[in-house]
Protein backbone atom coordinates (compact mmCIF):
# COMPACT_ATOMS: atom_id res chain seq x y z
CA UNK A 1 0.00 0.00 0.00
CA UNK A 2 1.46 3.40 -0.94
CA UNK A 3 1.68 6.31 1.51
CA UNK A 4 -1.20 8.10 -0.19
CA UNK A 5 -3.43 5.03 0.06
CA UNK A 6 -2.52 4.65 3.72
CA UNK A 7 -3.45 8.28 4.41
CA UNK A 8 -6.75 7.78 2.58
CA UNK A 9 -7.51 4.73 4.70
CA UNK A 10 -6.88 6.70 7.88
CA UNK A 11 -9.03 9.59 6.67
CA UNK A 12 -11.89 7.26 5.80
CA UNK A 13 -11.53 5.49 9.14
CA UNK A 14 -11.75 8.75 11.07
CA UNK A 15 -14.72 9.87 9.00
CA UNK A 16 -16.37 6.53 9.66
CA UNK A 17 -16.00 6.58 13.45
CA UNK A 18 -19.75 6.97 13.80
CA UNK A 19 -20.35 3.89 11.70
CA UNK A 20 -20.54 0.38 13.04
CA UNK A 21 -17.27 -0.84 14.62
CA UNK A 22 -17.74 -4.00 12.55
CA UNK A 23 -17.33 -1.81 9.46
CA UNK A 24 -14.54 0.54 10.50
CA UNK A 25 -12.20 -1.58 12.63
CA UNK A 26 -11.54 -4.30 10.02
CA UNK A 27 -10.70 -1.49 7.59
CA UNK A 28 -8.15 -0.10 10.05
CA UNK A 29 -6.52 -3.50 10.51
CA UNK A 30 -6.36 -4.17 6.78
CA UNK A 31 -4.76 -0.77 6.15
CA UNK A 32 -2.07 -1.34 8.79
CA UNK A 33 -1.33 -4.93 7.75
CA UNK A 34 -1.03 -4.14 4.06
CA UNK A 35 1.01 -0.98 4.55
CA UNK A 36 3.67 -2.70 6.62
CA UNK A 37 3.55 -5.96 4.68
CA UNK A 38 2.51 -7.96 7.74
CA UNK A 39 0.67 -11.27 7.66
CA UNK A 40 -1.76 -10.79 10.55
CA UNK A 41 -3.27 -7.75 12.25
CA UNK A 42 -5.74 -8.00 15.10
CA UNK A 43 -7.46 -6.23 17.96
CA UNK A 44 -7.46 -8.15 21.21
CA UNK A 45 -9.60 -7.71 24.31
CA UNK A 46 -8.45 -8.61 27.82
CA UNK A 47 -11.09 -10.25 29.98
CA UNK A 48 -10.96 -12.62 32.95
CA UNK A 49 -7.32 -13.47 32.42
CA UNK A 50 -7.66 -14.28 28.75
CA UNK A 51 -6.89 -12.56 25.45
CA UNK A 52 -9.79 -12.60 23.00
CA UNK A 53 -9.33 -11.90 19.30
CA UNK A 54 -12.29 -9.65 18.49
CA UNK A 55 -11.21 -8.29 15.08
CA UNK A 56 -8.73 -9.99 12.77
CA UNK A 57 -7.34 -9.28 9.30
CA UNK A 58 -5.05 -12.02 7.97
CA UNK A 59 -3.52 -13.33 4.78
CA UNK A 60 -2.62 -16.68 6.36
CA UNK A 61 -4.69 -19.44 7.90
CA UNK A 62 -3.79 -19.31 11.56
CA UNK A 63 -6.52 -20.99 13.69
CA UNK A 64 -5.12 -19.59 16.94
CA UNK A 65 -5.68 -16.04 15.66
CA UNK A 66 -9.25 -16.02 14.44
CA UNK A 67 -12.23 -13.93 15.49
CA UNK A 68 -13.69 -15.48 18.63
CA UNK A 69 -10.55 -17.46 19.52
CA UNK A 70 -8.83 -16.83 22.84
CA UNK A 71 -5.83 -17.92 24.86
CA UNK A 72 -4.36 -17.20 28.33
CA UNK A 73 -3.28 -13.59 28.70
CA UNK A 74 -0.21 -14.56 30.70
CA UNK A 75 2.60 -15.57 28.36
CA UNK A 76 1.23 -13.55 25.41
CA UNK A 77 2.97 -10.76 23.51
CA UNK A 78 0.00 -8.51 24.28
CA UNK A 79 0.39 -8.85 28.04
CA UNK A 80 4.16 -8.39 27.85
CA UNK A 81 3.82 -5.19 25.80
CA UNK A 82 1.19 -3.69 28.13
CA UNK A 83 3.34 -4.55 31.17
CA UNK A 84 6.40 -3.01 29.55
CA UNK A 85 8.30 -6.31 29.37
CA UNK A 86 8.45 -6.13 25.57
CA UNK A 87 8.94 -3.10 23.32
CA UNK A 88 5.98 -2.02 21.19
CA UNK A 89 8.13 -2.31 18.04
CA UNK A 90 10.19 -5.42 17.34
CA UNK A 91 12.02 -5.68 14.01
CA UNK A 92 13.16 -9.26 14.64
CA UNK A 93 11.76 -11.20 17.58
CA UNK A 94 14.13 -14.09 16.96
CA UNK A 95 17.14 -12.10 18.17
CA UNK A 96 15.41 -10.43 21.13
CA UNK A 97 15.97 -12.36 24.36
CA UNK A 98 12.75 -11.18 26.01
CA UNK A 99 10.76 -12.37 22.96
CA UNK A 100 12.50 -15.74 22.65
CA UNK A 101 11.20 -16.72 26.09
CA UNK A 102 7.61 -16.49 24.75
CA UNK A 103 6.51 -19.78 23.09
CA UNK A 104 4.72 -18.02 20.21
CA UNK A 105 8.03 -16.60 19.01
CA UNK A 106 9.18 -20.01 17.80
CA UNK A 107 5.78 -21.66 17.36
CA UNK A 108 4.47 -19.26 14.71
CA UNK A 109 7.32 -18.18 14.32
CA UNK A 110 7.26 -14.42 14.85
CA UNK A 111 9.65 -12.09 13.05
CA UNK A 112 8.46 -8.46 12.90
CA UNK A 113 5.93 -7.37 15.51
CA UNK A 114 4.23 -4.12 16.48
CA UNK A 115 1.73 -3.87 19.32
CA UNK A 116 0.11 -0.82 20.97
CA UNK A 117 -2.10 -0.88 24.08
CA UNK A 118 -5.70 0.20 23.49
CA UNK A 119 -6.50 2.58 26.33
CA UNK A 120 -10.09 3.83 26.67
CA UNK A 121 -10.96 7.38 27.76
CA UNK A 122 -11.54 6.21 31.34
CA UNK A 123 -7.99 4.85 31.53
CA UNK A 124 -8.99 1.21 31.21
CA UNK A 125 -6.79 -0.99 29.03
CA UNK A 126 -9.16 -2.67 26.59
CA UNK A 127 -6.49 -4.82 24.91
CA UNK A 128 -4.00 -4.28 22.13
CA UNK A 129 -3.77 -3.27 18.48
CA UNK A 130 -1.23 -5.64 16.88
CA UNK A 131 0.32 -6.67 13.61
CA UNK A 132 3.08 -9.20 12.96
CA UNK A 133 4.64 -11.50 10.40
CA UNK A 134 7.02 -14.43 10.25
CA UNK A 135 9.62 -12.43 8.37
CA UNK A 136 11.77 -9.92 10.24
CA UNK A 137 11.73 -6.27 9.16
CA UNK A 138 14.69 -4.38 10.54
CA UNK A 139 13.65 -1.20 8.67
CA UNK A 140 10.71 -0.54 11.02
CA UNK A 141 11.27 2.64 13.04
CA UNK A 142 9.69 5.02 15.50
CA UNK A 143 7.79 6.83 12.76
CA UNK A 144 6.15 3.57 11.74
CA UNK A 145 5.18 2.88 15.34
CA UNK A 146 3.63 6.34 15.60
CA UNK A 147 1.42 5.52 12.62
CA UNK A 148 0.24 2.39 14.39
CA UNK A 149 -0.46 4.47 17.49
CA UNK A 150 -2.59 6.86 15.45
CA UNK A 151 -4.69 3.96 14.18
CA UNK A 152 -4.80 2.46 17.66
CA UNK A 153 -6.12 5.74 19.08
CA UNK A 154 -8.90 5.79 16.50
CA UNK A 155 -9.73 2.17 17.33
CA UNK A 156 -9.72 2.88 21.08
CA UNK A 157 -12.14 5.75 20.58
CA UNK A 158 -14.49 3.56 18.55
CA UNK A 159 -14.27 0.70 21.04
CA UNK A 160 -14.84 3.05 23.97
CA UNK A 161 -18.00 4.43 22.45
CA UNK A 162 -19.12 0.91 21.65
CA UNK A 163 -18.57 -0.11 25.27
CA UNK A 164 -20.44 2.97 26.49
CA UNK A 165 -23.33 2.16 24.18
CA UNK A 166 -23.45 -1.45 25.32
CA UNK A 167 -23.53 -0.31 28.97
CA UNK A 168 -26.27 2.18 28.10
CA UNK A 169 -28.31 -0.58 26.46
CA UNK A 170 -27.95 -2.79 29.55
CA UNK A 171 -29.07 0.04 31.84
CA UNK A 172 -32.01 0.96 29.60
CA UNK A 173 -33.12 -2.66 29.33
CA UNK A 174 -32.98 -3.09 33.10
CA UNK A 175 -35.12 0.03 33.63
CA UNK A 176 -37.68 -1.05 31.06
CA UNK A 177 -37.82 -4.62 32.34
CA UNK A 178 -38.57 -3.11 35.73
CA UNK A 179 -41.45 -1.14 34.22
CA UNK A 180 -42.81 -4.26 32.53
CA UNK A 181 -42.32 -6.46 35.58
CA UNK A 182 -43.73 -4.06 38.17
CA UNK A 183 -46.33 -2.36 36.00
CA UNK A 184 -44.78 1.07 36.54
CA UNK A 185 -46.76 2.50 33.66
CA UNK A 186 -49.88 4.52 34.27
CA UNK A 187 -52.64 5.73 32.02
CA UNK A 188 -54.19 9.16 31.74
CA UNK A 189 -57.07 10.03 29.46
CA UNK A 190 -57.46 13.23 27.47
CA UNK A 191 -61.05 14.11 26.54
CA UNK A 192 -61.95 14.62 22.90
CA UNK A 193 -64.71 17.18 22.35
CA UNK A 194 -67.42 17.94 19.87
CA UNK A 195 -66.56 21.66 19.85
CA UNK A 196 -69.85 22.62 18.20
CA UNK A 197 -71.98 21.62 21.19
CA UNK A 198 -69.17 21.40 23.78
CA UNK A 199 -69.68 17.68 24.47
CA UNK A 200 -67.13 14.96 25.32
CA UNK A 201 -67.26 12.20 22.71
CA UNK A 202 -64.15 10.20 23.49
CA UNK A 203 -60.86 9.87 25.34
CA UNK A 204 -57.33 9.32 24.09
CA UNK A 205 -55.23 7.03 26.26
CA UNK A 206 -51.76 8.36 27.05
CA UNK A 207 -48.95 6.61 28.93
CA UNK A 208 -47.17 7.97 31.98
CA UNK A 209 -44.10 6.40 33.61
CA UNK A 210 -43.68 6.33 37.38
CA UNK A 211 -40.01 5.39 37.53
CA UNK A 212 -36.80 7.35 37.44
CA UNK A 213 -35.55 8.98 35.34
CA UNK A 214 -38.75 11.03 35.05
CA UNK A 215 -39.14 12.16 31.47
CA UNK A 216 -41.60 12.25 28.59
CA UNK A 217 -43.28 9.03 27.42
CA UNK A 218 -41.92 9.36 23.89
CA UNK A 219 -38.37 8.98 25.25
CA UNK A 220 -39.36 5.82 27.13
CA UNK A 221 -40.84 4.34 23.98
CA UNK A 222 -37.77 5.40 21.99
CA UNK A 223 -35.54 3.58 24.48
CA UNK A 224 -37.80 0.53 24.29
CA UNK A 225 -37.39 0.50 20.52
CA UNK A 226 -33.61 0.71 20.90
CA UNK A 227 -33.41 -2.37 23.15
CA UNK A 228 -36.12 -4.47 21.49
CA UNK A 229 -38.84 -4.02 24.14
CA UNK A 230 -41.11 -1.62 22.25
CA UNK A 231 -43.72 -4.23 21.39
CA UNK A 232 -44.06 -5.43 25.00
CA UNK A 233 -44.28 -1.87 26.29
CA UNK A 234 -46.91 -0.89 23.76
CA UNK A 235 -48.97 -3.98 24.49
CA UNK A 236 -48.81 -3.22 28.23
CA UNK A 237 -50.02 0.34 27.59
CA UNK A 238 -52.99 -0.95 25.58
CA UNK A 239 -53.87 -3.58 28.19
CA UNK A 240 -53.88 -0.96 30.95
CA UNK A 241 -55.88 1.48 28.84
CA UNK A 242 -58.62 -1.06 28.14
CA UNK A 243 -59.23 -1.55 31.86
CA UNK A 244 -60.52 2.04 32.00
CA UNK A 245 -63.23 1.59 29.39
CA UNK A 246 -65.83 0.40 31.91
CA UNK A 247 -65.44 3.65 33.86
CA UNK A 248 -66.20 5.87 30.86
CA UNK A 249 -69.74 7.04 30.14
CA UNK A 250 -71.87 5.22 27.58
CA UNK A 251 -71.75 6.79 24.17
CA UNK A 252 -68.07 7.72 24.44
CA UNK A 253 -65.11 5.83 23.01
CA UNK A 254 -61.55 5.05 24.04
CA UNK A 255 -58.69 5.71 21.61
CA UNK A 256 -55.50 3.64 22.07
CA UNK A 257 -52.23 4.12 20.22
CA UNK A 258 -50.57 1.33 18.29
CA UNK A 259 -47.81 1.08 15.67
CA UNK A 260 -47.97 -1.09 12.54
CA UNK A 261 -44.85 -2.85 13.84
CA UNK A 262 -46.86 -4.23 16.76
CA UNK A 263 -49.78 -5.08 14.51
CA UNK A 264 -47.45 -7.08 12.27
CA UNK A 265 -45.64 -8.90 15.06
CA UNK A 266 -48.32 -9.50 17.70
CA UNK A 267 -51.73 -11.16 17.53
CA UNK A 268 -53.70 -8.32 19.07
CA UNK A 269 -57.10 -10.04 18.77
CA UNK A 270 -56.60 -11.63 22.17
CA UNK A 271 -56.12 -8.17 23.64
CA UNK A 272 -59.66 -7.16 22.89
CA UNK A 273 -61.47 -10.38 23.81
CA UNK A 274 -64.98 -9.38 24.86
CA UNK A 275 -64.24 -5.64 24.71
CA UNK A 276 -67.07 -3.82 22.85
CA UNK A 277 -65.09 -2.79 19.79
CA UNK A 278 -67.56 -0.10 18.63
CA UNK A 279 -66.25 1.84 21.63
CA UNK A 280 -62.59 1.42 20.65
CA UNK A 281 -60.53 3.50 18.25
CA UNK A 282 -57.13 2.15 17.24
CA UNK A 283 -54.84 5.07 16.53
CA UNK A 284 -52.06 4.28 14.03
CA UNK A 285 -49.03 6.21 15.28
CA UNK A 286 -46.11 5.02 13.15
CA UNK A 287 -44.49 7.72 11.00
CA UNK A 288 -42.51 5.34 8.81
CA UNK A 289 -43.77 4.03 5.52
CA UNK A 290 -45.72 0.78 5.75
CA UNK A 291 -44.41 -1.54 3.04
CA UNK A 292 -47.33 -4.00 3.07
CA UNK A 293 -50.69 -2.30 3.42
CA UNK A 294 -52.52 -5.37 2.14
CA UNK A 295 -51.21 -7.38 5.09
CA UNK A 296 -52.05 -4.55 7.50
CA UNK A 297 -55.59 -4.31 6.21
CA UNK A 298 -55.94 -8.09 6.51
CA UNK A 299 -54.96 -7.92 10.18
CA UNK A 300 -57.39 -5.11 10.87
CA UNK A 301 -60.31 -6.49 8.85
CA UNK A 302 -61.82 -8.92 11.42
CA UNK A 303 -61.57 -6.28 14.14
CA UNK A 304 -63.19 -3.63 11.97
CA UNK A 305 -65.96 -6.08 11.16
CA UNK A 306 -66.66 -6.21 14.90
CA UNK A 307 -66.96 -2.43 15.03
CA UNK A 308 -63.39 -1.26 15.68
CA UNK A 309 -62.59 2.12 14.17
CA UNK A 310 -59.18 3.23 12.89
CA UNK A 311 -57.63 6.66 13.32
CA UNK A 312 -54.52 7.94 11.56
CA UNK A 313 -52.42 10.23 13.72
CA UNK A 314 -50.49 13.39 12.77
CA UNK A 315 -52.35 14.10 9.54
CA UNK A 316 -50.59 16.78 7.55
CA UNK A 317 -47.25 16.35 9.34
CA UNK A 318 -45.64 14.26 6.62
CA UNK A 319 -46.00 11.98 3.62
CA UNK A 320 -46.42 8.80 5.66
CA UNK A 321 -49.54 9.96 7.49
CA UNK A 322 -51.18 11.00 4.21
CA UNK A 323 -50.28 7.66 2.67
CA UNK A 324 -51.81 5.89 5.68
CA UNK A 325 -55.03 7.82 5.10
CA UNK A 326 -55.24 6.84 1.43
CA UNK A 327 -54.26 3.19 1.92
CA UNK A 328 -56.04 2.35 5.18
CA UNK A 329 -59.24 4.35 4.71
CA UNK A 330 -59.61 5.32 8.40
CA UNK A 331 -62.80 6.40 10.10
CA UNK A 332 -60.92 9.20 11.87
CA UNK A 333 -57.94 11.39 11.04
CA UNK A 334 -56.17 13.54 13.61
CA UNK A 335 -54.90 16.92 12.52
CA UNK A 336 -51.33 17.30 13.74
CA UNK A 337 -50.46 19.83 16.42
CA UNK A 338 -47.94 21.45 14.06
CA UNK A 339 -50.89 22.65 11.99
CA UNK A 340 -53.30 23.65 14.76
CA UNK A 341 -50.62 25.52 16.72
CA UNK A 342 -50.93 29.25 15.89
CA UNK A 343 -53.48 28.47 13.16
CA UNK A 344 -55.21 31.76 13.96
CA UNK A 345 -52.06 33.68 12.92
CA UNK A 346 -50.87 31.64 9.94
CA UNK A 347 -52.82 31.60 6.70
CA UNK A 348 -50.87 28.59 5.39
CA UNK A 349 -51.83 26.49 8.39
CA UNK A 350 -55.40 27.68 8.11
CA UNK A 351 -55.59 26.77 4.41
CA UNK A 352 -54.02 23.34 4.93
CA UNK A 353 -56.39 22.55 7.81
CA UNK A 354 -59.37 23.74 5.75
CA UNK A 355 -58.31 21.46 2.91
CA UNK A 356 -58.07 18.43 5.18
CA UNK A 357 -61.43 19.24 6.75
CA UNK A 358 -62.94 19.44 3.26
CA UNK A 359 -61.36 16.08 2.37
CA UNK A 360 -62.71 14.53 5.59
CA UNK A 361 -66.21 15.79 4.93
CA UNK A 362 -66.15 14.54 1.34
CA UNK A 363 -65.04 11.05 2.41
CA UNK A 364 -67.23 10.70 5.53
CA UNK A 365 -64.20 10.75 7.84
CA UNK A 366 -64.22 12.48 11.20
CA UNK A 367 -61.36 14.92 11.72
CA UNK A 368 -60.03 15.72 15.19
CA UNK A 369 -57.79 18.77 15.63
CA UNK A 370 -55.08 18.04 18.20
CA UNK A 371 -53.17 20.38 20.48
CA UNK A 372 -55.63 23.26 20.79
CA UNK A 373 -54.23 25.54 23.48
CA UNK A 374 -55.80 28.96 22.93
CA UNK A 375 -59.31 30.37 22.42
CA UNK A 376 -58.11 31.95 19.18
CA UNK A 377 -57.03 28.59 17.78
CA UNK A 378 -60.35 27.05 18.76
CA UNK A 379 -62.37 29.89 17.19
CA UNK A 380 -60.39 29.59 13.95
CA UNK A 381 -60.98 25.84 13.79
CA UNK A 382 -64.71 26.38 14.24
CA UNK A 383 -64.70 29.00 11.49
CA UNK A 384 -63.17 26.59 8.94
CA UNK A 385 -65.58 23.79 9.81
CA UNK A 386 -63.84 21.65 12.45
CA UNK A 387 -66.23 19.70 14.65
CA UNK A 388 -63.95 17.67 16.93
CA UNK A 389 -60.89 18.70 18.90
CA UNK A 390 -58.68 18.00 21.89
CA UNK A 391 -56.05 20.05 23.68
CA UNK A 392 -55.09 21.68 26.96
CA UNK A 393 -57.57 24.51 26.39
CA UNK A 394 -60.41 21.99 26.47
CA UNK A 395 -59.04 19.52 29.04
CA UNK A 396 -55.67 18.20 30.14
CA UNK A 397 -54.96 14.46 30.37
CA UNK A 398 -56.36 13.12 33.64
CA UNK A 399 -56.76 9.91 35.58
CA UNK A 400 -60.23 8.37 35.75
CA UNK A 401 -60.82 9.67 39.34
CA UNK A 402 -59.79 13.16 38.20
CA UNK A 403 -62.20 12.94 35.26
CA UNK A 404 -65.04 11.89 37.55
CA UNK A 405 -64.24 14.74 39.94
CA UNK A 406 -64.10 17.23 37.06
CA UNK A 407 -67.56 15.99 35.97
CA UNK A 408 -66.70 16.73 32.34
CA UNK A 409 -69.39 14.53 30.81
CA UNK A 410 -72.34 15.58 32.91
Amino acid sequence: MKQGSFANALTEAVRGKNESPETVLPMLLAAIREFFGMEIAFISHFSAGRRYFVYVDSEVDEPKVKIGASDPLIGSYCKAVVDGDLPELIGNAQVLSQARSIPATTAFPIGAHMSVPLVLSNGEVYGTFCCFSRSPNETLNGRDLNLVRVFANVAADILGRKADHELHVVEVRERLEGVLRDGQLGIVLQPIYNIVDNRVVGFESLSRFYREPYRSPDLWFHDAMEVGLHNKLEMLAIEKALTHLEHLPEGTYLSVNISPKVLFEKDIRSLFGSVPLPRIVLEITEHEIVENYERLLGILRPLRERGLRIAVDDAGAGFSSLRHILQIGPEIIKLDISITRAIDRDERRRSLAAGLISFANATAIKLIAEGVDSPEELDTLKEIGAIYSQGYLLAKPMTVPQLVEANLWR
